[in-house]
């Protein structure tokens, strides 16, 4: 008789914790999920921008590797990012300043 008290004790509390954290994953998917399509839009950004240089088309791809550069100015940023996607990341900050200057090199050639 005693064990069936303490477990009716320990289901409201247990009911409390559980309702507490499907509150926090509601809250947590409702910023996370926005921002994860606004990163999306940008990680487009740098394919489409890829494509163009794949098509000689320069002057449209440095546009967008420097918007997207602009956008996240922040180390913090960079570093994450790093992480999230692995250093060698074709959205990497390495892989942008090389695509900016492989624009401006193919630019620069293109005006002589």
């Amino acid at each position: 008789m005693e064990n069936k008290d303490n477990e009716m004790e320990l289901n409201p509390i247990s009911k409390i914790k559980w309702w507490k954290c499907f509150v926090v994953a509601m809250i947590m998917s409702l910023i996370i999920l926005p921002l994860d399509s606004i990163q999306q839009k940008q990680y487009n950004s740098v394919r489409a921008a890829y494509n163009q240089m794949e098509r000689e088309e320069y002057m449209e791809a440095l546009e967008n590797l420097e918007e997207y550069k602009h956008l996240h100015s922040s180390s913090l940023y960079w570093k994450l990012q790093s992480i999230i996607n692995g250093k060698d990341s074709e959205y990497g900050i390495e892989m942008i300043e090389k695509g900016i200057k492989i624009c401006n090199e193919k630019i620069k050639d293109e005006g002589r």
